[in-house]
């Protein structure tokens, strides 16, 4: 396990809150497959020698941001819902008045 590793993974922390904020779904989805691929093969080349303690700092980290992350997405997604709904009332209306 080396510090590059950790911080790499840590990065996309980062990416994934300003994808979020901005709404752009596609690249939250692109980072996230990133993310994977790279815990994927951070945890394959871990060993023995590796330190319990960082490793699971690591994933308490991570699980704690991803809960954030999952609130916020939340809240954009209701957020959507909400304006979804209201154009939905204002094309009904729309139709009320040109019949």
């Amino acid at each position: 396990m080396n510090i590059e590793s950790i911080q790499y993974i840590l990065a996309f922390s980062e990416l994934i809150e300003k994808a979020l904020h901005e709404g752009d779904w596609e690249e939250l989805n692109n980072i996230l497959k990133k993310r994977q691929k790279a815990l994927e093969v951070f945890f394959s080349q871990l060993n023995a020698l590796d330190k319990k303690a960082e490793v699971v700092a690591l994933i308490i980290k991570i699980q704690k941001e991803d809960a954030v992350f999952f609130d916020l997405l939340k809240m954009k997604k209701q957020g959507l819902e909400k304006r979804f709904t209201a154009l939905k009332q204002g094309r009904r209306s729309l139709k009320a008045y040109q019949i």
